[in-house]
């Protein structure tokens, strides 16, 4: 299970807790997007600090488009730690916009369709 953050809640006390950017969603019925945050264990292990590397890199391809450098990040995380949810949903992600690519104006969120 992950536990998600908003990006308010993260800069109250950011400097006390380790955090991962997931993604920018924006809710129905809202206007903007916001960021919302995994808190992540302090977690020095090798292989947990690589799968959180290629996954903020894969995060960035994502929002510039390159959905298939994208995937390739999120598959370089999976490849280090095989059960992180946040990589599958991305990869996942990425392989729908390969085959269905987003609008011109598309800036990188997600909108969920439901509350």
């Amino acid at each position: 299970a992950t536990s998600m953050v908003a990006d308010s809640t993260v800069a109250v006390g950011a400097a006390a807790v380790p955090t991962r950017e997931l993604d920018r969603i924006a809710v129905k019925g809202r206007g903007e997007a916001v960021a919302v945050f995994e808190l992540v264990q302090d977690d020095t292990a090798f292989a947990h600090a690589e799968a959180l590397r290629a996954y903020a890199k894969g995060l960035e391809a994502y929002r510039a488009r390159a959905f298939e450098e994208a995937a390739q990040q999120f598959e370089a995380a999976l490849a280090l730690v095989p059960d992180d949810g946040p990589s599958h949903e991305m990869r996942e992600r990425c392989h729908e916009m390969i085959a269905n690519p987003p609008p011109a104006d598309w800036r990188g969120d997600y909108h969920l369709t439901s509350k």
